[in-house]
């Protein structure tokens, strides 16, 4: 299961389920997530450990960039989308140590993305987003 929540207004956005965590189930919480964005307003991702996370949004939030030349456009990445990471090392099934790094946009964008999501004094974390996990899956069903 991926899903993607908005934490200012605890809005789910979307998400979606298959057998495994790969990369078709991430391409389609990102494009759920892409759908709801826009690179005019600033948006921060944050992600676990996995790496196809990172990859994933680092190109979905990208635009055409046309030169008038021939072949492909160039992409370009949206300048306030902020990618952060979490990895968190465990040791007898506890956490011991979080490591927290800015994958795209600069710490400047994140800290000011943080302190009008969270407050000040707010850290890059996946909390919410687990929660909603946690409540899903003690709710749902799954048939397989």
């Amino acid at each position: 299961m991926a899903m993607a929540v908005m934490v200012s207004t605890r809005l789910w956005l979307g998400g979606a389920i298959t057998t495994s965590r790969d990369t078709a189930l991430i391409r389609r919480l990102v494009d759920l997530v892409r759908a709801c964005a826009s690179p005019e307003h600033p948006l921060l991702v944050a992600s676990d450990g996995l790496l196809t996370y990172l990859k994933a949004f680092g190109r979905a939030f990208r635009s055409k960039q046309y030169t008038g030349r021939v072949g492909a456009p160039r992409l370009i990445a949206w300048p306030k989308v902020v990618i952060g990471q979490l990895i968190k090392r465990y040791e007898r099934r506890r956490v011991v140590d979080v490591e927290r790094t800015v994958k795209e946009g600069s710490f400047s964008q994140l800290r000011s993305l943080l302190d009008r999501t969270q407050g000040t004094g707010g850290v890059l974390n996946t909390a919410y987003i687990e929660r909603l996990n946690a409540t899903f899956r003690a709710r749902l069903v799954v048939p397989w």
